[in-house]
């Protein structure tokens, strides 16, 4: 795992956050509806 992460650059990480939190926003904003 950690020669995985390694080899992985910081803006895979950085998108793959990114992408989760837009994910999330989506879903907390549709909840009230």
């Amino acid at each position: 795992l950690n020669e995985w992460i390694a080899s992985k650059e910081s803006e895979f990480f950085y998108r793959g956050i990114h992408v989760l939190s837009k994910k999330w926003e989506k879903v907390i904003a549709s909840y009230g509806q």
